[in-house]
């Protein structure tokens, strides 16, 4: 597979990039629905006037789509997940899940944090971790731990943010990035996150409007008919904002013009 753009490699020589931006889309509109994994989950890819992240998707999607990061499992906060001890310099943790139990490598690349005790506050990222067998699964990390645990529940695991990416709601989820293209499930694709974009919209937006998450994937405006003074808020507490639409009206429905403005 070719690289998507030598300024990519001379900028960021470090970063294995071998997937092309429109790789990962499904066979049905000419792509190889690739499976395999050719960069770290979260890698950034900085190419001209936007930026991606690469990421796997959970289930099939298509181009134009907002999708969010995966949701912290309340069985894996602080509090419920048991932890057994660990002396320093340990890369294997053994973890007992009280709820959802862990598919293998579902953790893979995200973060083992400590929540309480005299090493509070620290994080290490996961490697792999293993499907639980009798709800214990073993949480390799990267690095080893700086300071012993003792066994408790004093701990949480968080997924990566690019790691089984879905469509989530806006109540509820974090929208990560924008599809530049048809995405097959479990797919590792480039996730569009800064620059000129092309997400679907909901309804009918204005011209300039102001973006964030709506319904099934797509955008929304703030207000569509300036309602500021009515509603006292630029913008409710749990949106976040996506991004500007263009000068133009977009057409709901359409995968209309925008500037995004997720993450640079």
């Amino acid at each position: 597979m070719s690289s998507p753009s030598n300024e990519v490699n001379l900028n960021d020589p470090q970063i294995p990039v071998r997937q092309d931006l429109m790789d990962g889309q499904g066979a049905a509109a000419g792509g190889s629905g690739l499976a395999v994994q050719n960069a770290p989950l979260g890698t950034k890819l900085r190419l001209s006037d936007r930026t991606y992240y690469y990421a796997c998707a959970s289930a099939s999607l298509a181009g134009g789509t907002v999708v969010c990061a995966p949701p912290v499992v309340g069985s894996y906060q602080s509090g419920l997940l048991l932890v057994a001890a660990a002396a320093v310099g340990a890369k294997t943790l053994s973890v007992t899940s009280t709820g959802v139990a862990l598919a293998v490598n579902s953790m893979a690349e995200g973060t083992f944090i400590v929540a309480t005790g005299t090493n509070i506050g620290e994080q290490y990222r996961i490697k792999s971790n293993t499907v639980a067998s009798a709800g214990i699964s073993q949480i390799t990390l990267y690095d080893g731990l700086n300071t012993a645990i003792t066994s408790g529940a004093g701990f949480a695991i968080v997924p990566n943010a690019y790691n089984l990416v879905f469509v989530g709601s806006e109540g509820l989820h974090t929208p990560v990035g924008v599809t530049p293209c048809n995405v097959t499930s479990g797919g590792y694709f480039w996730l569009q996150t800064f620059g000129p974009a092309a997400p679907t919209h909901v309804g009918a937006t204005p011209a300039g409007a102001a973006l964030r998450m709506g319904t099934t994937g797509s955008v929304t405006a703030f207000f569509a008919t300036g309602t500021l003074g009515a509603t006292a808020s630029v913008q409710p507490d749990y949106s976040i904002s996506l991004g500007k639409n263009s000068y133009l009206a977009a057409t709901a429905g359409q995968a209309n013009p925008v500037f995004l403005n997720i993450m640079n």
